[in-house]
């Protein structure tokens, strides 16, 4: 994993805004599996025009660097989109609990 991250870090070929088959290069993984991380909540992500995802080079960094899978893959921009109702599909449940936590909390500030 080490190795991994120091050659991420160390590729400045990618661009800040990535589409999936350049995070799939990135992450040494393929298409279909950055689909799935995307759509489960695990990378972030946001989806352009209703088909098409993108994804912010340092935030797929962080995912890969945080090894945590659960609550802090979700970033505060996601929970922001899914507010304004700009991310309806790709969560999982687990995701969309935690999103409603978070917008449950903001209500209350």
């Amino acid at each position: 994993m080490q190795n991994l991250m120091r050659s991420v870090e160390a590729d400045d070929d990618y661009p800040e805004i990535m589409n999936v088959q350049e995070v799939a290069d990135l992450l040494r993984v393929s298409n279909q599996t950055v689909y799935n991380l995307a759509r489960s909540g695990q990378l972030p992500a946001v989806k352009v025009g209703g088909r098409e995802w993108r994804f912010r080079r340092d935030e797929v960094l962080a995912a890969l660097s945080s090894g945590d899978q659960g609550e802090a893959a979700c970033s505060e921009e996601s929970i922001h989109l899914v507010a304004r109702g700009q991310i309806k599909d790709g969560l999982s449940a687990e995701d969309e609990q935690v999103i409603k936590k978070h917008i449950e909390m903001l209500k209350d500030e």
